[in-house]
């Protein structure tokens, strides 16, 4: 037996409520306020605010606060940077009605396909001539010359505004004469007090059938189709778009040739976007990153990069991909000294992807999610592994409630992004005594020493 989702997260709270730590919320610079309902799991997209603010490259310096300023776990994950786009189209069929006896079901029916090179039906004829009272008891359609995957199909018959139910099954065939059922459904209109109820789609099975072939009970009336469409839909998955931001450069004044680039924050850079300043030039370079202003940097990228303009028509080097990296510092180095003398800084431009916050609210209110702090530390909570547990021991996937980040306020302000300063040096009380007790030895030796002077 599966236990309710709502359970679940009411569990899942309690226990990290329990495994909680205690801060307080002036513990960081600021905080963005979310209002959120009672056991429910929250999502949303870290804002650019946030990267510019932390303090850590793991984004440590984070906490989620409930109204009664409890720490409430929270993880962070990277987001699903692919999304599904589901794009229908519509195609009206040519359809061929099948004659026959009342009662006769298709498959009994002698009939005269006749079809052009490309195979496409162009005409259908009952070959028993003998058959005198004849009414429609199927339909025969042609999908085309390349097989769409068709998902459903959309009828339209004679007189449809008046009162009709019925039942229709569709089969699939590429060589009409071994058909498979693609499914089947009601069709029905119905009228009453002045309101209409119309359902004249059918869905059908995934297939890639040339042929399709419409039919319903012997016992129902005929069906007088005016058009029939065809409904495919594609489904494509794409990236999501990359957040970017256009970072100035400076000349580095100890390395000829070299231009220094600041992020402003930890961000997950994927994506760089390089543009050189003037048109018409190419030149090799290599971009280096690093932790620290004036500390080491790693080579991330050796290359060339360009832009031209020739009779109006602009080429320029693409986006180069990197391995995501938090570091801050960037440089562009040219390969060529010279050129760096005649063309300046390049335009650098970052892109990424914002990680995604998560937690499980533990009652309603209004919560707060603070951010950067010199003293906060970095802390895994375990929330995303068992979020994926809860996940696979459900008939039904959790899914977050996503949340915009609204306007920060403040909460202890940008000197609590300022490490503290080192507590004073411990007072030498030992030395001191040390000290103490041979000056004291020194003069009772002084003392003793004048003493038996004299007595003699």
């Amino acid at each position: 037996m599966k236990t309710p989702i709502s359970i679940s997260l009411l569990l899942v709270a309690a226990f990290y409520c329990i495994a909680g730590e205690s801060s307080e919320q002036d513990q960081f610079a600021y905080g963005i306020p979310v209002t959120v309902k009672a056991n429910t799991l929250y999502e949303l997209e870290l804002p650019v605010d946030i990267y510019t603010t932390v303090t850590r490259g793991d984004l440590g310096d984070i906490r989620v606060f409930n109204s009664s300023n409890e720490v409430i776990p929270h993880a962070i994950k990277k987001p699903d940077i692919s999304r599904t786009v589901t794009k229908a189209t519509l195609r009206s069929l040519p359809f061929f009605p099948l004659m026959g006896m009342p009662g006769h079901v298709p498959e009994g029916l002698s009939l005269h396909i006749e079809k052009n090179d490309e195979g496409t039906i162009v005409d259908v004829k009952t070959v028993d001539n003998s058959i005198v009272s004849k009414q429609i008891v199927a339909y025969l359609l042609d999908a085309g010359t390349e097989p769409l995957n068709i998902h459903g199909l959309i009828l339209e018959w004679e007189n449809n505004s008046d009162t009709f139910v019925g039942r229709v099954t569709i089969e699939g065939s590429n060589d009409l004469q071994s058909w498979s059922p693609i499914g089947a459904g009601t069709l029905a209109n119905l009228n009453y007090q002045g309101r209409n109820l119309s359902q004249n789609k059918i869905i059908v099975r995934p297939n890639n059938s040339r042929y399709l072939r419409i039919s319903w009970p012997d016992t129902q009336p005929p069906l007088h189709l005016e058009k029939v469409t065809s409904e495919t839909k594609n489904v494509t998955r794409t990236e999501k778009e990359r957040k970017w931001r256009t970072l100035p450069g400076e000349a580095d004044d100890k390395i000829t040739g070299r231009y220094k680039y600041d992020t402003g924050g930890y961000f997950p850079v994927d994506r760089l976007r390089i543009r050189l300043p003037e048109e018409n030039s190419l030149a090799d370079v290599r971009i280096l990153t690093g932790t620290s202003r004036e500390g080491p940097m790693t080579v991330t990228y050796r290359g060339s990069i360009y832009k031209f303009n020739i009779n109006d028509i602009k080429i320029k080097n693409p986006d180069i991909s990197l391995t995501p990296t938090n570091h801050r510092y960037w440089a562009v180095e040219y390969v060529d000294h010279d050129m760096a003398m005649t063309s300046g800084a390049p335009q650098l431009d970052i892109g990424w992807y914002p990680a995604h916050l998560s937690f499980i609210s533990r009652n309603e209110g209004s919560y707060i999610l603070a951010y950067g702090s010199a003293t906060a530390t970095s802390r895994d909570f375990g929330l995303e592994k068992l979020l994926s547990m809860l996940n696979s021991d459900q008939q039904k996937k959790v899914e977050p409630v996503i949340i915009r980040p609204g306007i920060s306020v403040t909460l202890g302000g940008d000197k609590k992004l300022v490490p503290p300063s080192p507590p004073p040096p411990p007072l030498p009380i030992k030395k001191w005594i040390l000290w103490s007790v041979l000056i004291i030895a020194v003069i009772i030796m002084g003392w003793m020493t004048m003493r038996l002077f004299k007595k003699l």
